[in-house]
């Protein structure tokens, strides 16, 4: 994997970012493709994708993105949004250390209006928050229950659900981020079936390693909007402001048909 760029006798990392994009073609991820060429310079865009077609292979190529099939992979036989993270973990294992910093990312369902790299991270590890409480969340109260027990549940429940679809950091942070993930998944004998990647991802923002991992309940990096009030997102000037707030990445934007028809309309998400 070429990660990095010479200037001078300088040899400057590149900042990566990873995405499983399985089952998608190229026109479901043209805004994601499209705002994060356009927002982060220098980037390296990995994908990791079920796509064999040429038309897919090529429109990639093009815009020096690297595909990789997910038959390089073995199947631990998780859920796919768990199984993504022993992708990344062999992809990561022995290349972390190419980037400078790491941003694991959804692709239909996000957009860039910013660069998320050039944003100051108070934590070594920046993870995304929703618009609701985990025990007012069946789904995620279920997944933290379920893996944890109840014990853990009530220590945490009270707390801000985090997304696990977008997370942020430095190359070695992120990287031990993936390895918990994947240690959690394979110590705990649950249905392997079901997405318990969540229920981990808020496990570790909120109850592990607070020191580097850090949920941005300020929306500093990330808005996910999946769960935010109509009332409360406005688009001005080209750009989706909730609470009249900028974010770099617009996460779960597909969930408001507002914003599905400014993404539809507006050129910048236009590759083509």
């Amino acid at each position: 994997i070429t990660a990095r760029r010479n200037i001078g006798n300088e040899c400057v990392k590149h900042n990566l970012v990873l995405a499983l994009c399985n089952e998608y073609d190229f026109l479901n991820i043209e805004p994601f493709v499209s705002s994060c060429l356009r927002c982060i310079p220098n980037v390296q865009i990995i994908f990791i994708t079920g796509d064999k077609s040429e038309t897919f292979q090529l429109l990639c190529e093009r815009r020096n993105i690297k595909t990789i099939h997910i038959s390089n992979f073995e199947n631990f036989g998780y859920h796919m949004f768990s199984e993504r993270f022993f992708m990344y973990k062999k992809l990561l294992e022995y290349n972390y250390k190419k980037y400078a910093n790491i941003l694991i990312t959804g692709t239909k369902e996000v957009f860039f209006q910013g660069n998320p790299f050039s944003v100051e991270r108070d934590s070594e590890v920046i993870f995304s928050a929703e618009d609701e409480v985990i025990q007012k969340s069946d789904i995620n109260a279920m997944w933290i229950k379920d893996f944890f027990g109840p014990k853990i549940y009530e220590e945490i429940c009270h707390n801000t659900i985090s997304c696990s679809g977008v997370t942020i950091g430095n190359a070695q942070a992120m990287m031990t981020y993936i390895n918990d993930v994947c240690y959690h998944l394979q110590s705990n004998n649950h249905d392997q079936k079901l997405p318990f990647d969540q229920g981990i991802h808020n496990y570790l923002g909120w109850k592990a390693h607070r020191g580097l991992y850090k949920v941005d309940l300020n929306d500093t990096i990330f808005n996910t909007i999946g769960l935010t009030p109509n009332n409360r997102i406005a688009i001005r000037d080209d750009l989706v402001l909730i609470d009249q707030k900028f974010s770099p990445v617009i996460n779960q934007w597909d969930r408001h048909a507002n914003i599905c028809e400014f993404v539809k309309k507006s050129k910048k998400f236009k590759i083509f």
